[in-house]
């Protein structure tokens, strides 16, 4: 569609005149003064904070970005849980990940849940291993500290 067509498609206010602002945005940020999207920001007052939140959102992204996945957030918090559970010597495998996400139940989405269970096990371990990257945790304590300490504490005991 051109963009002509677009604006055309916000000043009917139909329930396509969302999609027509995005991608109006999208390719121009500069479009947010245009009168046309103006009007569709400011017809309902009441919708008007919602639909700001949405224009603010927009510009910052380009034509060209790719929606992010649902699954995402999944990977993250199963790349953290992994990256904590290295800190305790006791790292977590990828069934561990699936019985953690199971036993959540009702807690995570069912979308979510089906992704979980229709990946394969490497394909899963690689997005969290993808994930577990981002997360900048402390050096692993000394073994060799806490060693001495236990002994020093048993002598004085």
């Amino acid at each position: 569609m051109t963009p002509v067509q677009l604006v055309r498609r916000v000043s009917k206010h139909d329930e396509l005149a969302e999609e027509a602002v995005e991608r109006i945005v999208r390719l121009d940020q500069r479009a947010v003064g245009h009168p046309v999207i103006r009007r569709w920001l400011l017809c309902d007052s009441k919708l008007a904070p919602f639909k700001e939140a949405k224009l603010d959102k927009w510009r910052g992204r380009s034509p060209f970005d790719k929606e992010k996945s649902d699954s995402l957030a999944t990977r993250q918090i199963a790349g953290r849980n992994a990256s904590l559970s290295d800190l305790f010597d006791d790292p977590l495998d990828v069934n561990d990940q699936r019985n953690l996400i199971e036993a959540l139940g009702p807690a995570i989405p069912s979308d979510l849940q089906a992704y979980v269970v229709s990946q394969t096990n490497d394909d899963l371990s690689r997005g969290i291993r993808r994930q577990k990257a981002h997360f900048r945790l402390p050096p692993k304590p000394d073994k060799s500290a806490y060693e001495s300490v236990r002994a020093l504490l048993e002598r004085l005991q």
